[in-house]
């Protein structure tokens, strides 16, 4: 069992929102869709890049040591839960069996932890 946390300032994303090369570098079309979708994109945005770090923090092998954080896709279930999506390669490539997600919004952080079993 491996897990992963990390918080960020949402403040943070407030530029970011519109960059486009940050959202292709760091997100999948469907991400964005979904973050812009929402009543607080910029929340949404930062929540999900915490999750994308909190996840490659449970692997142990930080950001930019084996993959691109627009490879690691957040979807949300019909519950609204969010889930990480991966390609077939990199669960076998690191083992994994199932990964539980969690991402948290208060004030002016947001924050995820991921567990992977």
């Amino acid at each position: 069992m491996r897990v992963g946390i990390d918080l960020v300032l949402i403040s943070r994303f407030d530029c970011l929102i519109d960059n486009q090369n940050f959202l292709k570098l760091n997100f999948t079309k469907k991400e964005v869709d979904y973050v812009k979708s929402r009543k607080n994109p910029i929340e949404s945005l930062a929540g999900l890049f915490a999750a994308k770090e909190a996840f490659l923090k449970a692997l142990q092998i930080g950001v930019l040591n084996g993959i691109e954080l627009n490879a690691i896709e957040i979807v949300h279930n019909k519950n609204g839960a969010p889930e990480i999506e991966l390609q077939k390669e990199i669960l076998t490539k690191f083992n994994i069996n199932h990964i539980s997600l969690s991402i948290t919004h208060d004030g002016d952080n947001a924050s995820a932890i991921c567990l992977i079993i």
